[in-house]
């Protein structure tokens, strides 16, 4: 059976994604470690105010941080960049992902059609052997024989034909019928037959 690393444009775009969030996650850490030194007070001893007052262009004001600023911005646009082409990039994975899903599934659902005809027979097994249980005991019913003996033992789960169209088992026949239409001829609950008689003591 084939998995999603089968497909190459799977695993491209699985990784391209990959690239993509850990580089956001860098740029989110490397931008919180700025923006706690921008924010973290600045006091300059006497020496390095005279060290700054001697500097070439006389600069007093303190601006040590102005590369970090600088750095700042520009993490914020690559952020902006990212998180941007990040929205495309979950809708291309999900795409890629749904196209080899649907390659695979192709390749499966013949075996899983012939499990649920397995549970179809054995429903249509189980709700036979439910009217059978209840004929015998309705025989001895209508004998006036006590079938206290005979406790009630049927499997409730509705009849294979309910004439009024409910039951658990005509409900998922319905179901069935309705997402697999392969196997309509074995699970139709159009047709209507004699209820299950009722539980007698």
């Amino acid at each position: 059976m084939k998995s999603l690393n089968n497909f190459p444009e799977y695993i491209e775009t699985v990784e391209a994604v990959r690239r993509l969030n850990l580089e956001l996650d860098s740029i989110s850490k490397r931008r919180g470690e700025i923006e706690t030194r921008l924010l973290r007070p600045k006091v300059l001893t006497d020496a390095e105010n005279w060290k700054r007052f001697k500097s070439p262009n006389g600069k007093w004001e303190i601006d040590d941080d102005a590369q970090l600023r600088e750095e700042l911005n520009h993490l914020r646009e690559r952020e902006t960049f990212l998180n941007r082409a990040a929205r495309i990039a979950k809708l291309e994975l999900d795409q890629a992902r749904d196209r080899a899903s649907a390659e695979i599934v192709r390749e499966v659902r013949p075996q899983y059609i012939n499990e649920l005809r397995i549970i179809l027979s054995a429903l249509k097994t189980l709700t036979e052997a439910n009217e059978r249980l209840e004929a015998l005991r309705d025989g001895l019913d209508a004998q006036n024989v006590s079938v206290a003996l005979l406790p009630p033992a049927v499997f409730s789960c509705g009849a294979w034909n309910d004439p009024w169209g409910s039951g658990m088992v005509v409900n998922y026949r319905q179901y069935i019928a309705q997402h697999f239409p392969e196997l309509t001829t074995e699970a139709p609950s159009g047709q209507k037959t004699k209820a299950v008689a009722g539980k007698r003591a």
